[in-house]
């Protein structure tokens, strides 16, 4: 099986994308990464360092366990070599994540139109797709 996670170049949510990850490959399940421009993203600093999140530092900042997790996908080769939203090919893929974030940078993902309508295919395919908070509007945009 193999399942795809688009993320943004920048500023998605480190628990979102990791946890998954984790569980997926712990499952002997292949994951495909894609990027707006098929360059290696990054999470949200403030998720990972708690810089910038005040008084609810404690409670936004993501756990040990899931930056431990997110250390171990940034050496995964699938994550350091993720393919272009364009080149998504819906039926290589038994599957869809769509992982949010909370910055700027998740605007090229949310905002995709490329993106929306590869998600479009995979509902038109009857595909599984999985949405984490502000995944899930790309869902609500098709």
């Amino acid at each position: 099986m193999k399942v795809l996670i688009p993320i943004p170049n920048t500023d998605f949510d480190p628990t979102e994308v990791a946890i998954p990850w984790s569980i997926l490959i712990m499952n002997n399940i292949q994951v495909i990464f894609a990027t707006p421009n098929g360059k290696n993203g990054r999470a949200d600093n403030r998720m990972l360092t708690g810089e910038g999140l005040g008084s609810l530092k404690w409670a936004l900042i993501a756990s040990k366990d899931a930056i431990n997790t997110y250390n171990d996908m940034l050496q995964n080769r699938q994550f350091n070599n993720p393919i272009k939203y364009e080149n998504i090919d819906v039926t290589m893929f038994d599957g869809l994540i769509l992982p949010g974030g909370h910055d700027s940078g998740m605007k090229d993902y949310l905002e995709s139109t490329v993106l929306q309508d590869k998600v479009r295919s995979f509902f038109e395919e009857k595909k599984p797709v999985g949405a984490i908070c502000h995944g899930s509007i790309n869902y609500f945009r098709l």
